[in-house]
Formats: C-alpha cells, sequence, structure tokens
C-alpha cells in the first residue's frame, strides 16, 4: 500500500511540473510578443504551483514574472514592484548559488534604480511626498547600499506628515549605524557637463579612462546623524509627544554636542509647547555655539520682556542692533520694553487720584519713559516706513507728550496707508 501511495504522489508531482512548465511557456512566448496582460495570467496560474517547483523552476518563474511586471519598461507606475520582483530573483539565485538569469535583471535594475530615483526627486519637487517617498524606498531596497535612498523617503514621509513610518525609517538608519558620510564622484563630459556617479567610483574611472572624461572630483559628505535625530524630533512633535521629542534632541546632543541645528530644534519644541523657560534657555545655549546671530538675541529679548526683565532685554535688542544695525523690530521691541515699564507706575496713578503731588510725581516719570521710548520707535519707523504698527505707537506717544504737530503728521501717513 505504502509502495503504491509513492508511486501516486510522485506521478501527480511529475502532473505538477508539467502544468508550470506549459504556463512558464505561455508566459515566455507571450512576453516576446509583448502580450504582458497575457503573461501575467499565466504566471498567476503558475503562481499557484511554485512552492513545490525545483529550484530551476523558481528562478524562472520569478524572472519572468518580474519581466511581465515591467512589460518593457511601458508601464511606469510598475517600477517599484517590478524592482521588488528582480530583487527576489537576484537574491534567491544568489542563495542557489546559480546565476542563469542575474546578469539581464541587474541591467534592468540598474536601470529601474535611474528611473525611479529620477522620479521620486521629481515627485518631491512637485510635493507629492507620499509617491517620492515610495520611489525612495524602491530604490533603496533595489540597491540597499545606498542608504541615503531610505534617509530621503523618511525624509518624504516627514513632508507628507507619514510620521511614524518616517520614524521607523530612522530609526533603521540609526540600528545600521549609518551616518551618512560618503564621497560622491563626478567628472565633466565631453560637452563640458558634471556628470555624477553617486558612490560608485569604479565606473567613474572607468569614463575618465575609456571616454576622456575630464575633471574627475571626489567630494565627501559631513555626517547626517544630527539631521536624522532633528527629524525624530520633529516627526515626534507633529505627533505631539513633546516629551519623545525633546528626549530624542537630548540622545542627539548627547553624541553630537554643540550641534547648531538640535539647539534650535530643541528651542522651536520649547517654543511649540509653550515652554518658555525652556524656550530661553535654548537660545541662550544657541547663542554660546553661534554668536553672531542676530536673531537669536532678539528672540531671547522678546523672552525676557515676557519675564519682566526689562534692562537684560534691552541688552539684547542692543546686541541684536550691534550686529545687525537695520533691524527695525529690534528697535521696536526696545521700545515696547521701556513702556512696558509704564504700566506699573499708571497703576499707582489711578490709585493716587486724590493725591495730587504723588499723581504728578508719578506722570513726570510716565512722561519720562515715553520719552526715552520716543527714539527707538522713530527709527524703526525710518527702516520700515509702512508698518502701521509701529506708526500707531508713535501716534500715541506723541498724543502722550502733546506733541500735537507730529502726531498729525503719523494721523497723515497711516491714511496714505489705508
Amino acid at each position: 500500500m505504502k509502495k503504491q501511495l509513492i508511486i501516486a504522489s510522485a506521478m501527480l508531482l511529475g502532473t505538477f511540473a508539467q502544468a508550470q512548465k506549459a504556463e512558464l511557456k505561455i508566459a515566455k512566448k507571450a512576453i516576446k510578443k509583448g502580450n504582458y496582460e497575457l503573461a501575467v495570467s499565466s504566471l498567476e496560474d503558475a503562481k499557484k504551483l511554485i512552492e513545490n517547483a525545483d529550484d530551476k523552476l523558481k528562478a524562472q518563474f520569478y524572472y519572468l514574472d518580474a519581466q511581465a511586471t515591467y512589460a518593457g519598461g511601458t508601464d511606469e507606475s510598475k517600477f517599484a514592484e517590478a524592482g521588488a520582483k528582480y530583487t527576489k530573483l537576484l537574491s534567491f539565485e544568489e542563495k542557489i548559488g546559480k546565476a542563469k538569469y542575474s546578469n539581464s535583471a541587474a541591467e534592468i535594475v540598474n536601470t529601474l534604480i535611474t528611473s525611479l530615483a529620477g522620479s521620486a526627486s521629481k515627485s518631491f519637487e512637485a510635493k507629492e511626498y507620499k509617491k517620492a517617498s515610495a520611489d525612495f524606498y524602491a530604490v533603496y531596497t533595489m540597491s540597499p547600499v545606498d542608504t541615503s535612498y531610505l534617509e530621503n523617503s523618511a525624509f518624504a514621509d516627514f513632508h507628507a506628515k507619514n510620521n511614524e513610518n518616517s520614524n521607523e525609517k530612522y530609526n533603521k538608519l540609526l540600528d545600521m549605524k549609518y551616518t551618512g558620510i560618503y564621497t560622491v564622484y563626478t567628472a565633466v563630459d565631453l560637452e563640458g557637463k558634471t556628470v555624477n556617479y553617486g558612490t560608485n567610483k569604479q565606473s567613474r574611472d572607468l569614463q575618465v579612462k575609456i571616454s576622456k572624461f575630464t575633471e574627475p572630483k571626489d567630494e565627501a559628505k559631513e555626517s547626517r546623524l544630527g539631521t536624522i535625530y532633528k527629524m525624530m524630533a520633529l516627526n515626534y512633535s507633529s505627533l505631539e509627544k513633546y516629551e519623545e521629542s525633546l528626549a530624542k534632541i537630548a540622545e542627539g546632543k548627547k553624541i553630537l554636542p554643540g550641534d547648531y541645528d538640535l539647539v534650535i530644534t530643541e528651542a522651536n519644541i520649547y517654543l511649540k509647547q509653550g515652554d518658555d523657560a525652556g524656550f530661553k534657555s535654548s537660545l541662550e545655549e544657541a547663542v554660546k555655539i553661534n554668536p553672531t546671530d542676530p536673531v537669536l538675541y532678539y528672540n531671547i529679548g522678546v523672552m525676557s520682556i515676557k519675564q519682566k526683565k526689562t534692562e537684560e532685554a534691552i541688552s539684547f535688542f542692543e546686541k541684536a542692533i550691534e550686529l545687525k544695525p537695520d533691524y527695525a523690530e529690534a528697535y521696536y521691541n526696545i521700545g515696547v520694553a521701556i513702556i512696558e515699564q509704564t504700566s506699573s507706575i499708571t497703576e499707582e496713578m489711578n490709585n493716587n487720584l486724590n493725591n495730587y503731588k504723588k499723581y504728578d510725581a508719578l506722570d513726570a516719570k510716565r512722561i519720562v519713559l515715553y520719552k526715552k521710548a520716543l527714539p527707538n520707535y522713530i527709527k524703526a519707523s525710518e527702516l520700515d516706513p509702512k508698518n502701521i504698527d509701529t506708526l500707531d505707537v508713535l501716534k500715541n506717544i506723541y498724543s502722550q507728550l502733546a506733541m500735537d504737530k507730529e502726531e498729525n503728521e503719523i494721523k497723515a501717513k497711516i491714511e496714505a496707508l489705508k
């Protein structure tokens, strides 16, 4: 009985093999004739039987399946899927130690990589971020050594608001110890155009040797680690996971102390969650790294005003102006910091309406502050003459100082701008 069962099984396997070969033969002929729809249909039938096939038939199936999907390069929307199938074939033949189809497949994979990389870049420029991410990732799966495409995919995911997917890819890069440090190889062709060979030095050198390409250059790219930590933090921030966001910044700063972008990103995260103290602290750290950026001093000054530290605020605005003499906003905010001091005086005046002597003394102090603030608003208006907010403040100050002529001139300017 056992012997009969074995014979029956062998006959059944033989039948399966014949059926597989028949479907593959149909697919092969269909591909030759460009009838990819028939090829796909035949391969779909063969797919049900392929698990039990020998390695030779499996390799043929994978190759034909990839060819049918690629469809001679006529359907760009299928390139990513075709690339995945060709890659599967290459991995399979490498595994079994036979390379019957690998050379042909490798050529098409290279074509797909070039096409998809270009398509992904165009999609990104067109703000079609979801498609760009998919195409960049497809290139990465076909050429895992080009890890920059995985980073590009993660970056596109961020812009597509696929923040969790983006961070998964960034985490994958970190797990791979990716730094982004690599060398790009270029040369100038016979028409004087610069040709970028990416990381393929061998191809560049060969072209220089046989095609008379000139001016070969090797450009070293800097580490991308800081950017990865920054983008991961921004992904968490977009998801309003501020604790995780700041933790990722802290992790990055530990590895990359003094990284300016990380500190500025940290400051913006604090600002987004309404933590003024954290925002100011990060800006103060940023100033130590980049002491020539006037915007940093300006923003610290704004936070100092919020903290009622008037003199400190003025000193930061003055430093911003020292670095950027035409900084209208800094002049304006020096005025704000000075006028801010009149609030407590006005409140005290209102509490002493019947004490004329004290009231007048307080009013005199208030007038002194208005006079002190005035030149800063005038300068701000000179630098930004169409700023109605500045003109409104000037009008009010002139009114407080009983400077009627100047007040009327400002009113006329405001009317002219409306």
